[in-house]
């Protein structure tokens, strides 16, 4: 696992957060949608509560419905007029953000900013590891169509979520 970094943000998951969540996520067509539904909703869950408390604006959910996670690894929140897309990885090294061609190419799902999560399920952490903007990832990441998916270099994120705050408040 990467250790974080002075300006990673740590998000722990309490032990009650994870039985609730995996509770709901019984309800997916297999093992593997099951997992990646737990995982998506305990990142969704606790970025959410970062940035309600974090942010001068008032979070909302866009699209974390379910039936997303059945195709798709990923959600989406909604901060006043932008839309923040976090996609977790459980990898031990993160060395680049993976993102399916939807949440790039798909105006309806397209974000503002994509953020790089990490979850370490069995230390109960979260690590927000890095941010892009859209139009970098469509510019400068690489397309690979074997699979359908955007990938960015770590080191071509922003690492400073508080830069991502400001930007957020006077952008």
């Amino acid at each position: 696992m990467n250790y974080p970094r002075p300006i990673d943000i740590l998000l722990p998951i309490s032990p009650k957060a994870k039985i609730k969540t995996w509770k709901k996520s019984q309800g997916f067509s297999s093992p593997y949608t099951r997992w990646r539904a737990y995982l998506n909703r305990l990142c969704l869950e606790a970025v959410f509560r970062w940035l309600n408390e974090d942010s001068d604006e008032q979070p909302a959910t866009f699209c974390s419905l379910p039936s997303c996670w059945e195709k798709l690894n990923g959600s989406t929140i909604n901060l006043g007029n932008k839309r923040l897309a976090i996609f977790p990885t459980e990898v031990w090294v993160v060395d680049e953000l993976l993102v399916e061609k939807e949440w790039v190419d798909d105006e309806s799902l397209a974000a503002d900013y994509y953020l790089g999560v990490q979850i370490d399920e069995e230390e109960s952490l979260i690590t927000i590891w890095g941010y892009t903007t859209h139009k970098k990832l469509k510019e400068q990441g690489t397309y690979h169509e074997r699979d359908g998916t955007y990938s960015l270099e770590r080191d071509k994120l922003i690492p400073d979520l508080i830069v991502l705050l400001v930007t957020l408040k006077y952008c």
